[in-house]
């Protein structure tokens, strides 16, 4: 109260009278005094002092009259708990004359709950509660008798408020009050407790939102099922779409379902129900004038009643099995959105009209926002796992040449020697060098040499087999591992190499490349570094004939 307080005092120098500007908004009730003498009041006002009469008016008064000894202060006095206000508050400022302005403060309870119990059945009366057992609302100012009439039930009441608070979870209780049966749905809400008590003697149709709250209670398992797909890979949205379906029909059969998706410009039906069947693929057009293009369109749960008698052009009924559209269906659409963004709809149907309760819309909308987090976790996970691959392909490959790396080349051979000493196969090393690679860095730069390797790591990697792996040993330096191969095929892969280079060309040089190659295979006999030695050592001895026949020309 005393930012509003604030408020006001700053809005001073805005106008001649900021309590008369303020007082005439019709967003709480408002009374203007001037020296003590009411000059102005609001509708709303207005309205509570015919529904409340001279006992609230005497109180108004009181208020008035202490606030305007305390000038430049705000003056507050309680109203009771079970009202939809809780207190009377009165700013006070000096101008000519002594101006103050009375505002009656909602209950806060009801006002941080409010969504909650709008959505609410429709009960007998209503308590909030918060963590600290206190009564932050009450609809129904006798139920208060209780703590002193009976205060055994009274705690049995507290016990329940505080468990749903404790647990997070909806609570019920039968209890009897007053010789009447009473049945309480505590449910959490932004950590207090909200407590609906329903007259089950009179209510026929609680046994029924009972029911339905059991179900919603059981089949809400979505987020893990989605994150388990995740974790196995085994991740399909139609496997999701089932279990969605499932769940709803354990909150209440429907006669058709979909889990639609947008694709591009396609909604496409990832999984759907209908007549009987499964149906999933069907695509159609995002302009398409269906009820999810509606759904889509307007960003909003669309619940539609009687389709057969709903206008709202250009969007009509359309169905994939005809003459279903001359119907008459109960339609409940829930967009689904991710990270800001629409990725789809759900959607539930009865061959019948009105077949919904808010009950119904409301459950199915939780259901709606867990679908959201599981598509939201599984994009958040492949996020993470694209990027450890990412990382794990920057650990394995060499950044220049995007050939394997030396430490990828060590795990590699550990699981292929380990699998070829089981099956008696072989290894065939091919090891690789730029000839004159040092003359070219010294005559063209450091650039032009990072060119030369990567174009001979390019024609180096297409040359070879699909099994096979390209490695940079170090510096100019590449070596292939030719798995189940002898020195045959490796000689193939290293002439194939040869011509294809001969083809290629680097712009900046006036030469061809040209490579040196040496050539080992492993057959268990010797340990691997020893083979790759040999292979190392027949390459050498391959640049030095080159290096002599250099010379002598």
């Amino acid at each position: 109260m005393v930012s509003f307080h604030r408020y006001i005092l700053q809005g001073e120098n805005l106008m001649d009278n900021p309590f008369l500007s303020i007082c005439s908004k019709d967003f709480l009730p408002m009374a203007l005094y001037k020296d003590r003498v009411e000059i102005f009041h609001n509708d709303l006002f207005s309205a509570e002092i015919s529904a409340r009469g001279r006992p609230f008016l005497k109180l108004v008064g009181e208020v008035v009259k202490k606030a305007s000894r305390q000038l430049g202060k705000s003056y507050t006095a309680k109203l009771s708990k079970c009202d939809v206000y809780e207190e009377i508050a009165c700013f006070s400022m000096k101008n000519d004359s002594v101006f103050l302005l009375v505002v009656l403060i909602p209950n806060k309870g009801l006002v941080r709950n409010a969504s909650t119990l709008l959505k609410g059945v429709s009960t007998s009366f209503v308590m909030v509660f918060s963590k600290e057992a206190e009564i932050l609302f009450c609809s129904k100012s006798n139920i208060l008798d209780l703590q002193s009439s009976d205060p055994q039930l009274w705690k049995d009441i507290v016990k329940v408020a505080l468990q749903t608070i404790d647990t997070g979870s909806v609570n019920i209780k039968n209890v009897k009050i007053k010789g009447r049966s009473f049945r309480i749905v505590s449910t959490p809400s932004d950590g207090n407790a909200l407590l609906f008590f329903e007259d089950v003697t009179e209510e026929k149709k609680f046994q029924k939102m009972l029911d339905d709250y059991r179900r919603i209670a059981t089949s809400l398992s979505l987020i893990e099922l989605t994150m388990n797909q995740v974790k196995e890979g085994s991740w399909e949205v139609e496997k999701l779409g089932q279990s969605i379906f499932e769940a709803t029909t354990r909150i209440t059969p429907v006669d058709a379902f979909y889990l639609v998706m947008l694709d591009g410009e396609e909604l496409v039906i990832r999984f759907g129900y209908a007549e009987g069947q499964t149906i999933t693929g069907y695509s159609f057009p995002r302009g398409f004038r269906g009820f999810s293009n509606y759904v889509l369109d307007m960003g909003k749960t669309i619940y539609i009643g009687d389709t057969k008698n709903f206008s709202a052009p250009p969007y009509r009924a359309i169905s994939i099995f005809p003459g279903e559209e001359n119907t008459s269906w109960s339609y409940l659409g829930i967009p689904l959105k991710v990270e800001g963004n629409f990725v789809g709809v759900l959607s539930f149907q009865k061959k019948k009209p009105h077949a919904f309760s808010p009950l119904h819309i409301s459950l199915f909308e939780i259901l709606a926002r867990e679908v959201e987090v599981g598509f939201f976790v599984k994009h958040i996970l492949e996020e993470l796992s694209a990027e450890r691959n990412r990382f794990r392909e920057l650990a394995v490959k060499d950044f220049l040449t995007r050939c394997y790396s030396r430490r990828y080349l060590h795990e590699f051979l550990e699981k292929m020697v380990s699998l070829l000493e089981r099956q008696k196969g072989k290894i065939a090393f091919l090891m690789v060098d730029v000839n004159d690679f040092k003359a070219i860095n010294d005559r063209y730069g450091h650039r032009v040499g990072d060119i030369v390797l990567q174009k001979v790591a390019d024609v180096l990697m297409k040359s070879v087999r699909k099994m096979d792996i390209v490695v940079r040993f170090g510096g100019d330096e590449f070596i292939v591992v030719l798995p189940k191969a002898g020195a045959k095929e490796a000689r193939q892969v290293a002439k194939r190499f040869e011509k294809n280079l001969a083809q290629s060309k680097v712009e900046m040089l006036d030469e061809p490349l040209s490579v040196s190659w040496g050539i080992s295979v492993f057959d268990g006999k010797e340990n691997i570094e020893a083979v790759i030695d040999k292979a190392d050592k027949a390459m050498y001895k391959m640049k030095d004939m080159y290096r002599k026949g250099r010379s002598q020309k």
